[in-house]
C-alpha cells in the first residue's frame, strides 16, 4: 500500500499492527452539521428537534426523545423563528384533547435542505476515509 500524496504532504499509508485484524474495517465518519450566518447560528438539535416534531407532533414528545428540556427545545425553536422572521412550528394551544405542534412548509423545506446537505457531507466523508483508510464493508 502507498502513502496518500495530499496538498500538505504525503501521508503514509494506514497499517493495522501485526496479529490484529483490519481495525480500518470498522470505521467510519460521524458527523454533526450546524450553519452559521450573519445573525444566527443553527446547530444539529434544532434539525433533530424539528424531525421529532414532525414524527410526533408534540414538542414535549420530541423534547423528551432527544433528551432536551421542554423549555431548551422551545428555546431552539423560538430563536432560529427569530433570526429567520418565520414560524417554523405551527403550534396549537392544549385543551380538552391536548396541544398539538406541526412543522409549517417553511420548516420542512429548511429540514429537507438540511438532511440532503448532510447525505451529501456523508457521501463525501465516506469517500475520504477511504482515501486514507481503505474501503469499508459496511459502508459500500
Amino acid at each position: 500500500m502507498k502513502g496518500i500524496a495530499t496538498a500538505k504532504k504525503n501521508i503514509p499509508a494506514f497499517k493495522p499492527k501485526a496479529g490484529t485484524s483490519d481495525v480500518e474495517q470498522s470505521l467510519f465518519p460521524g458527523l454533526n452539521l450546524w450553519l452559521e450566518g450573519d445573525l444566527a447560528y443553527y446547530e444539529h438539535g434544532l434539525f433533530r428537534l424539528r424531525e421529532q416534531v414532525t414524527s410526533t407532533g408534540s414538542v414535549k414528545q420530541a423534547c423528551a426523545g432527544l433528551k432536551i428540556s421542554y423549555s431548551r427545545g422551545w428555546s431552539l425553536i423560538d430563536e432560529a423563528e427569530a433570526h429567520l422572521n418565520c414560524k417554523l412550528v405551527h403550534r396549537v394551544q392544549g385543551g380538552a384533547n391536548g396541544g398539538r405542534a406541526t412543522v409549517t412548509e417553511r420548516g420542512q423545506t429548511l429540514l429537507e435542505r438540511y438532511n440532503a446537505v448532510c447525505d451529501n457531507l456523508k457521501k463525501s466523508a465516506d469517500e475520504i476515509l477511504e482515501t486514507y483508510f481503505g474501503k469499508n464493508e459496511n459502508n459500500g
